[in-house]
C-alpha cells in the first residue's frame, strides 16, 4: 500500500499492531479481533506461492498450443489427489472430480496472477 498521508498511515499501522496485540494474548481468539481478518486472509505461505506460479507458467505454456482444461493442469501437476479419476470411477464421479480439479487450479492461477500483478506494481507477495 501507498499511503501520501502519513497520518493516516501511521493510524494504519497502530491499528494493525492492535491487532495483532489481541491476537497473540495466551488464549486470545481470531474472533476477539474481527477488524484484523483481513490480514490473515491475505497472508500467503512460500509455497502456495512457488504453486501458485507453477500453475500459471504450466498454464500458458499449455494453452499456447491448444485449448487444455483444468482439471487436465491439475491432474498433470498432481494438485490434489482425491480430485484425480481413477479407472472405474463412474461417469458422475469423473465430472465431480474434474470439477473440483477444475475449482483448485483455477484458485492457484487467480492467486498466481494477482501475485504477478502486485509483484510488477512493487507489492510483494500480496495477493
Amino acid at each position: 500500500m501507498h499511503f501520501s498521508d502519513p497520518i493516516k498511515a501511521g493510524r494504519l499501522t497502530e491499528f494493525a499492531w492492535q491487532q495483532l496485540l489481541t491476537f497473540s494474548r495466551r488464549g486470545a481468539l481470531l474472533s476477539d479481533s474481527p477488524l484484523g481478518w483481513p490480514f490473515f486472509l491475505d497472508t500467503i505461505t512460500s509455497t502456495s506461492i512457488i504453486q501458485s506460479v507453477r500453475v500459471v507458467e504450466y498454464h500458458r505454456a499449455r494453452t499456447v498450443a491448444s485449448a487444455v482444461p483444468m482439471w487436465q493442469i491439475g491432474e498433470e501437476l498432481r494438485l490434489k489427489a482425491s480430485a484425480v479419476g481413477r479407472i472405474g470411477d463412474s461417469p458422475r464421479q469423473l465430472a465431480d472430480k474434474h470439477a473440483d480439479m477444475g475449482k483448485t487450479v483455477s484458485g492457484y492461477l487467480r492467486r498466481g496472477l494477482r501475485l504477478e500483478e502486485n509483484a510488477a506494481r512493487g507489492y510483494f507477495p500480496l495477493v
